[in-house]
């Protein structure tokens, strides 16, 4: 039974997501604030954690950032809850490495679809951890490591959220292809969910992660009206560095 835990100052909409995620088969505990929350993460390490961002004593982002920094929590997906209106909220989440986002209010059918969507990719990724001579990935100068969720680039050593494993395990097996936006969307189980906007913010912390030099080829290339290429040339190339 995956266990889930719930951020969130609002005692009524606590309640009702602990509620509908029991009815689903969830084992759910909630806590009030950041620092309840990083109490309770002490003493066990759940699969998803639901976190909304507007919270006293520590904010969601703060919260966050602490955990990142636990090895037994580093890799767990978060689903922030944002303010549906307030866009710049929205895009600090992306940029905080979110792995995926919810407006307030929302549909309560929407947010279970979406923990079902976060919790089969991170299950994707354990399997995929565990195959024999697939935790590690070295081409030119870059290495990744699927299991850690980091990579190395030039010696510089970055961790990634499981959304951006995703995507770019998946650039990475077609590379040098050209892979659409919809078609990373369905990898990350968003379907009609979400909108090539949540791609275009992923692909550009991926890009911000790998580094490299702007005037040369790009290691991630957008072409224009189709979607995405890896470009294993630029891993080769030797002017390439990281700042």
């Amino acid at each position: 039974m995956h266990r889930i835990l719930i951020v969130d100052d609002e005692q009524d909409l606590l309640w009702a997501l602990e509620q509908r995620l029991t009815t689903e088969g969830y084992s759910v505990v909630t806590a009030e604030d950041g620092i309840r929350a990083q109490a309770l993460i002490r003493r066990m390490i759940p699969d998803l954690i639901v976190l909304d961002v507007n919270m006293p004593r520590m904010n969601g982002y703060e919260f966050y950032q602490r955990i990142r920094r636990m090895p037994t929590v580093a890799g767990v997906p978060v689903l922030f809850l944002t303010v549906r209106n307030a866009v710049e909220e929205r895009i600090r989440a992306l940029n905080a490495g979110a792995d995926d986002y919810l407006g307030k209010p929302f549909n309560l059918d929407e947010l279970v679809a979406r923990v079902r969507a976060l919790l089969r990719r991170s299950e994707r990724y354990d399997t995929n951890a565990s195959v024999a001579n697939q935790s590690m990935l070295t081409i030119g100068k870059l290495t990744i490591d699927w299991q850690l969720r980091q990579l190395q680039m030039a010696g510089r050593i970055v961790r990634l959220t499981p959304a951006e494993l995703v995507i770019l395990r998946h650039l990475i097996d077609h590379a040098d292809q050209v892979v659409t936006a919809a078609e990373l969307l369905l990898l990350l189980h968003h379907g009609d969910t979400a909108g090539p906007g949540l791609i275009r913010w992923h692909i550009m912390n991926l890009r911000g992660k790998l580094g490299g030099d702007p005037h040369q080829l790009p290691l991630i290339e957008t072409v224009p009206r189709h979607g995405y290429r890896f470009n294993l040339a630029a891993l080769h190339t030797e002017d390439t560095d990281v700042d």
